[in-house]
């Protein structure tokens, strides 16, 4: 008997391209490039950015990559959304991600408060079916 509630995986490409982004360039960015020709291959329509202020991990400590790859798991691995790109500046870490829906984005983050407490989690989301953030960052060949 067919499963028609199990969740469709699909193969996401893995690239990262790395560059400084912003007017001083002191902004740095990864960002998946060989999503662009994903976008429309998969129902991710709402356009989310979770930001954490870095003052939430401790300097000498490798939460912020424990929390990144936590933050993967919960999101890629469990078919809910698809990080695009991350952007590290002074002040925070911008997770850019495209979701199936409004309600995981807080499931996510009820998720990640659960495993890390003390870090701060600001999320904002929109609707943006044709992917115009993910666009609009990628860098200029």
């Amino acid at each position: 008997m067919r499963n028609f509630f199990k969740r469709k995986r699909y193969e996401i490409p893995d690239s990262w391209a790395v560059c400084h982004i912003g007017r001083d360039r002191r902004a740095m960015m990864r960002i998946n490039t060989p999503l662009k020709d994903f976008a429309h291959k998969a129902n991710f329509s709402i356009s989310t950015i979770l930001a954490i202020p870095l003052s939430s991990f401790d300097a000498e400590s490798d939460i912020p990559i424990i929390f990144e790859d936590a933050l993967f798991e919960q999101l890629q691995n469990a078919g809910l959304g698809i990080i695009v790109a991350v952007v590290t500046n002074s002040e925070t870490r911008d997770f850019i991600a495209y979701l199936k829906n409004e309600k995981s984005g807080s499931k996510i983050k009820q998720l990640m408060r659960a495993k890390f407490p003390s870090v701060e989690m600001n999320i904002s989301s929109q609707a943006d079916g044709e992917w115009r953030l993910f666009h609009s960052l990628l860098p200029s060949s």
